[in-house]
């Protein structure tokens, strides 16, 4: 009789026996090494019966991802932002303050300004600089696999610095550095009061602290500089990214 058979690998092929329970034929069948083994033997049905597996048991592994590892956490980000916020708020109110408190004296003995000739763009030309590598700093940030994680480092960092600069701006007040930049009539007599304090704030704020918007007319903020925390913040998160 015809029976289907199938060609196994000499290299994996093993001894399959099979024996007849029937009285007519005892024999047992074997097929050794380079041999072909029936796949139905006679007589037997045609229909296959199903294994059923239990798996209730079984662990599966998956591979952890790097969103999993590291979860984007958008509320921890929306509070360092809100941090930071804060903070620049708080700079602003503590400059409009201490704005009434500046030194009218000459600007404080420096030895590289002594040696180095005035150069009255240096402001503007330092503040372009800042806002390039911020604005770098930015497209990185964005361009990373895990922006949000980045983001927040980058907003609390920065609020904590911008705090410490409240405190800082607050104890200490140090003369103009540049005697041909304008600082704004300060508040004279009923003018000085908390909401014009706030509202002189706020204006500030608008311009985000730049002298090159026109806004920032607000003297005092020396110790320690604004433009520098933004400068070494984006060189330093950019190198690390």
């Amino acid at each position: 009789m015809p029976e289907d058979y199938c060609e196994l690998p000499t290299s994996t092929v093993r001894r399959v026996c099979s024996s007849s329970n029937s009285s007519e034929d005892s024999s047992e069948d074997c097929f050794g090494d380079g041999s072909r083994v029936p796949l139905l033997h006679a007589g037997s049905p045609q229909s296959h019966e199903s294994i059923k597996i239990d798996l209730s048991d079984t662990v599966i592994k998956t591979t952890t991802s790097a969103y999993d590892k590291y979860p984007n956490e958008y509320h921890k980000a929306a509070i360092a932002l809100g941090m930071l916020l804060a903070a620049a708020v708080c700079n602003e109110l503590v400059l409009s303050l201490i704005h009434e408190k500046v030194p009218e004296q000459p600007p404080l003995p420096d030895i590289a300004f002594e040696h180095t000739p005035y150069i009255p763009w240096a402001l503007t030309i330092s503040e372009y600089l800042m806002l390039s590598s911020f604005a770098v700093l930015c497209i990185v940030t964005l361009m990373h696999r895990h922006r949000w994680i980045i983001l927040r480092r980058i907003a609390f960092i920065a609020s904590l610095l911008y705090f410490g600069r409240c405190v800082t701006m607050f104890v200490t007040q140090v003369p103009v550095a540049d005697p041909n930049y304008y600082c704004a009539p300060r508040l004279q007599g009923a003018d000085l009061n908390f909401s014009n304090i706030v509202l002189r704030a706020l204006r500030t704020l608008m311009g985000i602290g730049l002298s090159i918007n026109g806004k920032n007319t607000l003297c005092g903020d020396y110790i320690y500089s604004g433009h520098t925390v933004v400068l070494v913040i984006s060189s330093l998160f950019i190198q690390e990214c």
